[in-house]
């Protein structure tokens, strides 16, 4: 998250949009790291839920990654894949959605 604060006001474009899209990206950064003290219990659960982040939140990715993985050594391998596809999906929505991801 820090990093994010550090780097997100550099360049030309990134200035003019930092006020706004800053709060709501670090917001929902916490949000999903806060939700990984859940992944150990339920795991499938927390990683379906932060997934949708993705698609609207960089500093969310951290926390699905993590997520991912908590999956990946706890259940079978079909699940991953159909979670991993999602995620593959939400990342592509993110640069649809934010037409300069910079």
């Amino acid at each position: 998250m820090l990093f994010a604060l550090l780097v997100h006001g550099h360049g030309p474009v990134a200035v003019a949009r930092a006020s706004s899209i800053l709060p709501w990206n670090l917001a929902a950064g916490v949000a999903c790291a806060a939700a990984l003290l859940l992944r150990r219990r339920h795991p499938l659960a927390v990683a379906a839920a932060l997934l949708p982040f993705g698609a609207v939140s960089v500093t969310a990715t951290g926390p699905i990654i993590v997520a991912l993985f908590t999956v990946a050594i706890r259940q079978r391998p079909p699940l991953l894949l159909l979670l991993g596809t999602i995620n593959v999906a939400t990342g592509g929505l993110y640069f649809v959605l934010h037409d300069d991801p910079a």
